[in-house]
This record gives structure tokens, sequence and C-alpha cells, in this order.
């Protein structure tokens, strides 16, 4: 059986050794900074970080190189590649050692804040005595979670065989000399509470431990329990400390994320599974790396060792380009992927319009009007409008192409807002481009399920009131912008540093300033939008079961249909990320109260880049697309260039081919 490169054990193997080789280093060097760069002023952390970085870093060369567990979806199974498949111990036991180990670097996080929180409120209260206790349990409950999973393992010989029954395509990767090892195949609800439920209480936890120490900061400042100094102090470790974690965390959830999302639409893929763990074998690097970066002691360290050029910093700092605060960056980056995505966005139209074939036809408008609104939002934001929002403020200044001309600024905030329905700082959402998705799960609900039903009728309206609440909800908080100059002077009394910003040609632009409904009717349009599509998609997958049960519809047919069910998710999902993932940066940012400039900036950059993901993707999964892709570039899907790869772990008859 022929696997795809990006699916192969072999590709995934060498990946892992060649990111955990890269590693290394890093890791290294991150343990000297905590060892022999940490100042007297952090001491009292000193400790915590380093528990959190040894179990990072081990976490890390135990999944990249000691285990390199290959994992094989949707059953709960797979095999060791690492170091470790030659000494012979037992999988089970290796796998308990990694489940646990990931969940000390939970510990060690909840860790952290605790120490924070006992330095800072608790030194003189009943916590000192419920600290270590509490911190024991913790590592004990880390200990032993997984030990009902391990009790549970069937027997491996009825186990595999259980599992090929159930799921025969996973067969092509068992081997005698490194069998397959089955946890569950069948669907085990107490395995997804158990993990979940660890999940849940270290996430718990540290919420309880950063709200009050926020609280704490915010009645110091008011009360002057603090110096000024010392306030500045702790409020720029904490949020050193806040980014240290976030940013790790994100980069571990966002394949979990990812991958439970294409669980649900449609079934994870060995590719998806694969890519997941190597970018979670990543997580320790990143936790590194930000950390060196965001701890000014081991900033400091790290440039005068490897940044010396003072011309580069007078470059820098003077120019800004690098700057990611700063309106230039932000400008100049906006432009470059508009002008990059423009002909990509055309030739995606192109594709639809004149390479769609007959047996599409019934789609093709559906795929136009999303392809439409998701280039016209990709446009508007980095070449027409370029909305610089200000952090913490729903106000910001623009500097795309409108402004040139003198297109008011109520009007480009309604355009962007109308193709984005988002809050005007944390966009959560598309409007047009959420109605034209819905459009074409739709379009597929009604052509293979309703066209003999009621649903004819009601579908027209149905779709006209989702088109007219996306133009029109944006309009009540367009009517009540509020008196510009007196409301920079508020902006500017609360966050003096934006003044410098606001010119006579291209003023801040102030959008609301305490207007709860503003977020009530954005909340509302998005669960409209996230409810409508998905009674939609799940619609679609029950009558897709029931009419092969119910032998109304022939097994090729439903094939079919599936196979285009699964791109058309693949296609929607995917771009979807790119909005999700920074949305989701934002809202930590904004709980932990580490909102930067940067942040917003890195955010609405990504949001930019949408409707280039959504085209990219569809030129990919979309065969007829595909073909006429490669058939420009001299290449043929249908004379695939297969590939045998050299074997590991005695895999050598596995045959890989490329596309």
């Amino acid at each position: 059986m022929n696997v795809s490169l990006l699916a192969s054990p072999q590709f995934y193997s060498r990946t892992l050794y060649i990111v955990g080789c890269i590693s290394i280093p890093i890791h290294i060097l991150a343990g000297y900074c905590i060892l022999f760069q940490t100042p007297v002023s952090m001491k009292s952390v000193k400790w915590n970080l380093l528990n959190l970085y040894f179990w990072s870093t081990f976490m890390d060369i135990f999944l990249s190189i000691i285990t390199q567990p290959f994992l094989t979806p949707p059953s709960i199974s797979g095999f060791l590649m690492g170091l470790i498949h030659y000494t012979g111990l037992d999988t089970g036991i290796v796998l308990y050692f990694g489940i646990t180990m990931m969940a000390f670097v939970g510990v060690s996080i909840v860790s952290i804040f605790e120490n924070r929180y006992f330095i800072l409120c608790g030194q003189n209260t009943w916590w000192r005595r419920v600290r270590c206790p509490f911190l024991i349990v913790n590592y004990l409950l880390a200990s032993i979670h997984y030990v009902p999973t391990l009790i549970e393992i069937p027997e491996q010989t009825a186990g595999r065989k259980g599992m090929f029954t159930m799921y025969p395509k996973a067969k092509v990767f068992d081997n005698p000399d490194n069998p397959i090892y089955v946890i569950s195949y069948e669907k085990n609800d107490w395995y997804a509470i158990r993990e979940a439920s660890i999940i849940l209480l270290f996430t718990a936890e540290l919420i309880g431990f950063v709200i009050p120490v926020q609280i704490y900061m915010r009645r110091a400042v008011k009360k002057f329990n603090l110096s000024e100094h010392s306030i500045s102090i702790q409020k720029s470790f904490l949020r050193a400390l806040h980014l240290q974690i976030a940013i790790p965390v994100l980069i571990m959830l966002l394949p979990h994320v990812a991958t439970a999302i294409l669980g649900i639409f449609v079934s994870t893929s060995q590719v998806t599974m694969n890519i997941s763990y190597i970018v979670i074998s990543m997580y320790g690097v990143f936790a590194n790396l930000t950390m060196m970066y965001v701890h000014k002691p081991y900033r400091e360290y790290c440039k005068s060792r490897f940044c010396s050029s003072s011309r580069v910093d007078h470059f820098v700092s003077s120019t800004g380009l690098f700057s990611t605060h700063t309106a230039q960056f932000f400008s100049l980056t906006l432009y470059t992927i508009g002008f990059f995505s423009f002909p990509i966005h055309l030739f995606g139209g192109f594709c639809i319009l004149f390479q769609t074939p007959e047996s599409m036809k019934s789609v093709k408008w559906s795929m136009f009007n999303l392809h439409f609104w998701s280039s016209c939002l990709d446009l508007t934001v980095s070449l027409l409008t370029q909305p610089y929002l200000l952090k913490s403020t729903w106000s910001g200044i623009p500097y795309g192409i409108l402004i040139k001309f003198g297109v008011p600024l109520s009007l480009q905030s309604y355009m962007v807002s109308t193709l984005f329905c988002c809050e005007f700082l944390n966009a959560l959402e598309l409007a047009m481009v959420a109605a034209s998705i819905i459009t074409i799960f739709e379009n597929r609900y009604f052509l293979i399920f309703a066209e003999h039903t009621w649903w004819r009728h009601a579908r027209y309206p149905f779709l006209a009131i989702n088109y007219i609440l996306g133009l029109l909800y944006y309009l009540p908080t367009v009517l009540s912008v509020p008196e510009q100059s007196s409301a920079r002077e508020i902006i500017f009394h609360e966050f003096p540093e934006f003044r410098p910003l606001d010119t006579p040609s291209n003023p801040v632009y102030v959008l609301v300033l305490n207007n709860p409904w503003v977020s009530v009717r954005q909340i509302a349009m998005e669960a409209t939008v996230v409810i409508e599509t998905l009674i939609i998609v799940l619609l679609l997958k029950m009558k897709m079961k029931n009419v092969v049960k119910e032998m109304k519809m022939s097994e090729s047919t439903a094939k079919l249909q599936r196979a285009f069910l699964k791109a058309l998710y693949i296609q929607v999902s995917l771009p979807l990320l790119v909005i999700l993932i920074p949305s989701a940066i934002s809202v930590f940012s904004g709980i932990l109260g580490i909102s930067t400039q940067s942040v917003n900036n890195l955010v609405y950059i990504t949001f930019s880049c949408h409707g280039l993901v959504s085209t990219i993707v569809m030129l990919t999964i979309q065969m007829p697309y595909r073909e006429f892709c490669m058939g420009m570039v001299g290449k043929s899907d249908r004379r695939q260039r297969k590939v045998t790869v050299s074997n590991i772990s005695a895999r050598s008859s596995t045959q890989v081919t490329t596309f």
C-alpha cells in the first residue's frame, strides 16, 4: 500500500531527529542562562524557572530523539521509532513516562505562578502551610492519572486484530519487528475524561493564581503599598512570565485544536497526526527561546554574545522596520502580503470560473462566492485600509490606500467590519465570508437531501437574512461613533504613549468609548454563524450515514460525496484556523494583562492572510484545480512519482507517493 511522504514513518522519524539535534544547543544555552546568568533580583524564581526548563527540555528530547511515538489514528495506538526502540523496553511503560512528563510540565507551570502568588500575596497567610502539600498532590496526580489507562490496555494480539478489523488501513504500518501497540481501538470515554480532567484542573489552578496576583498589583498601585519602582519591576517580570508560558503553551495547544477540529469534521489523517506531533516536539525549544527573549538578563547576555553590531541596532531603532510594534513594520508587511496575494487570488478565481468540471457545477458559484469574499477581505485589510489598531482600545489609524484618497474613516471601518464580523480589536469571525461558508454547506445539504422538501422554499429567505445581517449588524456601531476630539483626549489621557501617533493629516480614529452593546452585537452575530454552520454540518453527517444504512444511495455515490465533503471541510477549516489562532492569542494576552502593540499588529497581519490560505488550500485539495496547476508546471497527479524510502525500523516495504 502506498502512503504519502508526509504520512510515512520515515519522514516523521527523520524530521524529529533533525528537530532534536538542532534543539539540543538551544536547550544547553537556556540552561546555562538560568544557572549562571540569573541576577540576584530573580533569585526567588530561579529554581522554579529551572524546574520548568528541565521538564520542557526533557519532554522535547524524549519526543524527538528518545521515543518518537508514531501514532496511528483514529485508534489510540502506535509504535516507537526513536532510540528507545532498540532497548527492548515495554512500550506501555515508555508511554506512561511520556504522558507523565507532559503532566509534569503542567505542574511546573502551576508551580512558577504559585511561587509568584506566595511571594507577593501569601507569605503571611494560611497558604504558607498549604503550599507544600498542594504541590506534592499535583505531582502525585500527574504521576498516577495515566495508571488506569495502563491497566485497561488490551492483550496486544487481540487488540491489533480488533483494530485492523475496524481500521484496515493501519495495517500498512504494522511490522513484526516493531508491531503497533494498541492502547484502545474502541471509543473510550473514560480515557478522554481523565485527560480532560487533569488539563482542566491545572488550568483552573493556574487561573486561581494569576487572577489574585493581578488584583494584588492593582490594589498595590492604588494604595501605594509598593514603591513605583517595585511595582514596575514586578509588572515587567509578570508580563515576561505570562509571555514565556503563553506562547509555548499555544504551540502545544494549536496542533491539538487542529487535530480535534479535523477529527470532528473529517477524520484525523496520518499526515495531520505526524505534523501535530512534530510541532509538539518543539514545545521546549519555543519555551526556551521565549524565556531567553522576554527576560531582560538572559536577552542582554545573548545579545552581547551573538548580536554585538551597533550598526544593526542603530538601523533597527532608527527605521522601525523590524520592530513589530511600529506602524512602519505593520504597513510594510501588509503591503507585501497584499501584493503577493493579489495574483494568487486572481488565479484562484480563474480556476473556479474556467477549470471547474461538470461534476462540480452545482457547487461552482457557492465556491466562487466564498472565494470572492475571502479575497475581498484580504485585499481590504492588507491594501485598502490597513487598520493599525491601538492596544486595549477601540481605536486605530488607517494606513492603507483609501486614506490617500480621503475616504471617510467611518466608511473604512464599516467596510472592514462588514467583511470581517469582528470586535474592533479581537476579530473572531467573518460576516460576509461566514455567510458564504454557510451558503456552501447549505448548497451541499440542499442538493443531496432537501431538493424535494420544505427547505426548497425556506432556503432563499434563510440565505437572504444571513447576508442582510452581515451588511447591517455593524451599522449601529458606526452611527454611534463618539465626537472625535474629546474621545481622542480620553484615549490619550489613559494611554499617553499613543499621542505621538496622532497627526492632523491622519488622526487617531476612536470607534467606541464605553458601549457594551457593541460586544453584545458581535457575540450574537458570531454565535448565529457558528450555530448555523454546526447544524448544517451535523445534518450532513447524520443524513449521509442514514442513506447508506437504508440503501437509498449506492456505496460508490456515497463515497464520492464523502470525498468532496471532506475536501470542503478541510478547505474551510484550515483557513479558519488562521483566524482562530491569532484570536486566541489576542484573547489570552488580554486576560493575562500582557496585550501589547506587537501582539495587535501580528494578530491583524495573520488575519490578512485568511483569503490567501483559503485560496491555496482550495487549489491544493480540489483535484481538478490541483491537476490544472500541476499541468502548468509540467507535472500531473496521474503520473505521480513513487519513491521507495530506505528502511527505518524494518519498514522497507512501505512506498511513499510524493505529490
